[in-house]
């Protein structure tokens, strides 16, 4: 569980290492493709069959380590994704120029959202200028932001992301897991107090 959340955080679902299955799957997927001439999807094939390469080596290699050291075996695992792990949060701090928490809890995806949308840091301490943002990107006016809202903001303001970069926006301030923003979550979000303090502010 552990390794799989992590692969698919780090990868943004490209890689899912639970079940072998749904890798072959995959791979039979975008043979298919290719064969009908669609070359779009070349990329994974690559990541996907070096995902499978790697699932058989990995069994082979625990079979005889597991025969010798016993369940000491798992020793071994534990350090290794360990040790992976903390490669990648180097790496993203480095190669963002963000803090430990920021790569740890992925909130430094905000923080490129708000630049690209030219948001002061001024503008998040003051609760009117937090919630002017928010109506501006609430385009609908339902006082909620949707994944489709968010997009289209940061694609006019020229950020290229994802649908499913989108889609991580969105659960870092998704408290409630409905899949979209609310006021509330916003202003939680953005490192207010809370809504009921915000009203009674305002």
């Amino acid at each position: 569980g552990l390794q799989n959340g992590m692969t698919s955080m780090y990868s943004a679902n490209l890689i899912r290492t639970s079940h072998l299955t749904g890798t072959s799957t995959d791979i039979g997927l975008i043979i298919g493709q290719m064969l009908r001439g669609n070359y779009e999807d070349f990329f994974k094939l690559g990541v996907l069959v070096s995902l499978a390469i790697s699932f058989w080596l990995g069994g082979l290699t625990s079979f005889y380590a597991v025969m010798k050291f016993r369940g000491f075996a798992l020793i071994f695992n534990a350090v290794f994704f360990f040790l992976i792990g903390i490669g990648c949060v180097i790496f993203v701090i480095l190669t963002n120029k963000i803090t430990v928490w920021q790569a740890v809890t992925g909130k430094w995806h905000w923080s490129r959202a708000l630049s690209a949308l030219n948001v002061r840091q001024d503008a998040m301490e003051n609760d009117d200028a937090c919630m002017d943002i928010f109506d501006r990107l609430d385009v609908d006016g339902d006082g909620f932001l949707e994944a489709d809202e968010l997009h289209l903001a940061l694609k006019t303001s020229g950020m290229r992301i994802s649908k499913k970069g989108i889609k991580a926006l969105i659960a870092v301030g998704d408290t409630d897991g409905d899949g979209k923003i609310s006021r509330d979550e916003w202003f939680k979000l953005m490192g207010g107090q809370s809504s009921e303090t915000f009203e009674l502010n305002a």
